[in-house]
């Protein structure tokens, strides 16, 4: 009875193992399918952000929304129709430049994406332009922060050092040429002091 028993045994354990190695090999197709679907995703954002026109589009929505903050002063009425304007129109560049930043960092990754200070700086800009946006949004009780928020919004035309190759050296240089500079400050107030003492 025992070795009629065996091969119904054996049967159901090669069962039981073929049934468990279609349903792990099944989940490593869905595995390889999602993988694929993100690098195939990965690709097209990396081809979008490397493509010369993008770099110019995200110029003219910078070039565009510096004019409005030049048009946007606290001399215009809170009521008026210009002001509700610019209000929608500043988050309408705050949801575009987000988006921007975010593909962006799908496309190369979140740790490359900041190992740039200028896509930190850009990060910092946008992160600050939304929490304006959302504390304007919320209501009355946020307007003073929000206010104070929103002066940070004149930092975006900075935004355009990292793309025009021109200003982004001029900056560079400009930044090495800081520890120099404090140097010579140095050595003027010690100059300026020892004058004084006379």
């Amino acid at each position: 009875s025992r070795s009629g028993a065996d091969p119904k045994h054996g049967e159901q354990d090669r069962g039981g193992g073929d049934s468990q190695r279609s349903d792990s090999s099944e989940a490593a197709a869905g595995g390889e399918v999602i993988l694929s679907v993100m690098d195939r995703a990965r690709f097209q954002a990396k081809r979008l952000i490397l493509h010369p026109k993008f770099d110019q589009f995200v110029i003219l929505l910078i070039m565009v929304s510096s004019v409005l903050l030049a048009v946007d002063s606290p001399n215009v009425d809170e009521d008026s129709k210009l002001k509700k304007a610019l209000n929608i129109t500043d988050v309408v560049f705050v949801c575009l430049f987000s988006l921007e930043a975010a593909i962006k960092m799908f496309a190369l990754g979140i740790k490359k994406y900041f190992a740039s200070g200028w896509n930190l700086m850009d990060f910092v800009i946008v992160v600050i332009g939304a929490i304006g946006a959302i504390l304007e949004l919320s209501g009355s009780a946020t307007m003073q922060a929000a206010r104070s928020m929103r002066s940070f919004r004149a930092l975006r035309p900075m935004r355009m050092a990292a793309r025009a190759e021109g200003m982004r050296i001029v900056i560079e240089a400009l930044f090495q040429a800081i520890p120099p500079i404090m140097n010579v400050a140095l050595v003027c107030i010690l100059f300026y002091l020892i004058f004084g003492i006379l």
